[in-house]
């Protein structure tokens, strides 16, 4: 439900490009989780670092490691003014704090299960506004579009006094999704497995109301959406997160086709 990490970063890259931050023969750091996630984050990274003319230096880390100062100290070393992060919440604080206790000048962008509203009551909260920013296709808690005020308004109610984040908003959409295939399944009179599958393939324009980027997925083994936004932390919002640029979608991601 929304793009994928590679997807992310591939418009993250283009983003930096795009507002200045990075240009045509800079080297990008990417500190990464082995796994899944890291690595197919890596993948889209490398491809648009290929088109653009840039170039990543990566640093693998596990998911025990706590302490990145190990990490963030080789892609300084390496040249790199902006590090992408697909790490946990914590990981990416601990670089964010990492960079700024030891004076080194950091970009951190951050695919978006690397942020948690839960940091911005960290020690690491001031370093994160400052350096960190997210690429995400979930809205931020604090959106005004309709599909997240609805949303919004109704986890007040129901949920009062518990801490929101980005990802009330993407668990609703996912409910949302399952809903309109299984309405698209009764209206076609095939509420079996094989008619669930084909309702699914069916849905090509998923509108979500601006819970996450319209969604796709009539084209199966494709990622259903290319578009992102990016955030920044900000504690004096709900959930934790503002918007700094909207949905869009570069024309690498657009391009962009997963093998296999």
């Amino acid at each position: 439900t929304g793009a994928t990490y590679d997807i992310e970063m591939i418009n993250a890259l283009q983003w930096l490009v795009d507002d200045g931050r990075i240009a045509e023969g800079d080297t990008v750091g990417h500190i990464h989780l082995e796994g899944d996630y890291g690595e197919n984050a890596l993948v889209g990274a490398e491809y648009a670092a290929a088109e653009l003319g840039v170039e990543i230096a990566a640093q693998k880390v596990q998911p025990t490691d706590a302490d990145l100062t190990a990490a963030v100290t080789a892609v300084a070393d390496a040249g790199a003014s902006v590090v992408l992060l697909t790490t946990t919440p914590p990981q990416a604080a601990s670089a964010v704090a990492v960079a700024q206790a030891n004076g080194l000048d950091l970009t951190f962008v951050g695919s978006n299960p690397s942020f948690s509203p839960a940091l911005l009551a960290s020690p690491a909260a001031d370093a994160l506004e400052a350096s960190y920013l997210m690429v995400s296709s979930i809205a931020p808690y604090a959106s005004d579009a309709p599909g997240p005020t609805a949303v919004r308004d109704a986890f007040a109610t129901d949920f009062a006094g518990e801490t929101p984040t980005h990802f009330v908003l993407y668990g609703y959409a996912q409910g949302e999704l399952m809903a309109q295939i299984l309405e698209t399944a009764c209206d076609n009179g095939a509420l079996t497995r094989e008619g669930l599958q084909e309702a699914f393939q069916s849905l090509d324009d998923v509108d979500t109301q601006g819970l996450t980027a319209p969604m796709d997925f009539s084209d199966p083994g494709q990622p259903p959406a290319r578009e992102v936004l990016i955030l920044k932390p900000d504690a004096t919002v709900e959930g934790g997160l503002t918007e700094v640029e909207g949905l869009f979608a570069s024309p690498l991601a657009v391009d962009y086709r997963l093998a296999g």
